[in-house]
């Protein structure tokens, strides 16, 4: 038989020194609703709470000076405003760290809780970092393919990233996830060909670069089965219609003070990118004011809407096709 010989290893010699801490690390746990019950066909799984005991009993005897767990969320979310000011505030954490990281459920408001995050971390000195999910909020198990849904919530965030630039803004996920926990679309398909949010959300920086001077977000509203994300420029008023489901609308709550009584706006389908003009006239004043269009506008997929401000003309954004 001939000898094996050894080969040198190439582990790295062990660091020596003082131990400074020890922390435990707890990834993917599960538990059965019944000791001696599982749902899944395989044997293994029916000991997943004995492992998940035994695995919390071994933790709690080495003492560790924190844990790690790691789970299918992270960072606050907007429920978490208090907990977390509470926690930067009692820790000293502003001096130690750059900024909070949080995250906006599939359920939430992105126009809303990115202001909300924005404002937390200004008042204690912090940056923001915005995770935007697309997939379900629970179960791993539920699909999320609705791609005008998704092309609404991309809308939104791109509008807040041009109106808060200190802000880092991301979207979860670029590419369709097709198959395992939570199967969702993305901006593009597996194919990387663009989905409905990629042209929106291309269509809709293509229009904000034309814009000049800070964006200025107002609180949402809804007509329709739209919602209405609306925001000030120096020169201009802007909605973008974000639509729960294909509709027609007749008007839209939209505040144009300093605007004309009526005029032009330009309509930007931001599926297409196609901009055209559409007659519209004021109509009510104060929390009522609004703009009625002179056709009804159909709107199947996200859509900005802008009038001037005050006498200047329009100018539609020239990277988009005008009919």
């Amino acid at each position: 038989m001939t000898p094996t010989i050894s080969e040198p290893s190439t582990r790295p010699a062990r660091i020596r020194g003082k131990l400074l801490f020890t922390f435990a690390a707890i990834a993917d746990t599960h538990v059965n609703e019944d000791e001696r019950i599982s749902t899944s066909p395989f044997p293994s799984t029916a000991l997943t709470t004995a492992r998940a005991r035994y695995a919390f009993a071994a933790v709690n005897a080495s003492r560790p000076a924190f844990v790690v767990n790691y789970g299918v969320h992270h960072g606050f979310a907007a429920q978490d405003a208090e907990p977390a000011k509470e926690l930067a505030e009692a820790c000293g954490l502003a001096s130690a760290i750059d900024g909070l990281v949080f995250r906006i459920v599939r359920e939430g408001s992105g126009w809303d809780e990115i202001a909300a995050a924005r404002a937390l971390a200004a008042s204690l000195g912090m940056n923001a970092t915005v995770t935007v999910r697309l997939a379900a909020t629970e179960s791993p198990a539920e699909a999320q393919r609705d791609d005008r849904e998704h092309a609404n919530r991309v809308a939104e965030a791109a509008l807040a990233a041009a109106a808060y630039p200190e802000m880092d803004i991301f979207i979860d996920t670029v590419a369709d996830i097709d198959r395992g926990y939570f199967v969702r679309n993305g901006l593009v398909d597996r194919r990387y060909n663009p989905r409905l949010a990629a042209a929106g959300v291309m269509h809709l920086n293509e229009a904000l670069a034309r814009i000049e001077g800070d964006l200025t977000l107002r609180p949402k509203s809804a007509v329709a089965g739209c919602r209405l994300a609306t925001f000030r420029t120096p020169d201009a008023h802007h909605a973008v219609i974000l639509p729960d489901r294909a509709s027609m609308l007749a008007e839209i709550a939209l505040p144009a003070s300093g605007a004309n009584a009526a005029g032009k706006g330009a309509v930007a389908q931001l599926d297409s990118g196609v901009v055209a003009r559409i007659p519209w006239r004021r109509r009510g004043a104060g929390s009522e004011a609004g703009i009625r269009f002179a056709r009804p506008l159909q709107c199947d997929a996200p859509a900005l809407f802008s009038i001037p401000a005050g006498g200047t003309a329009l100018q539609a954004p020239s990277v988009l096709r005008i009919v």
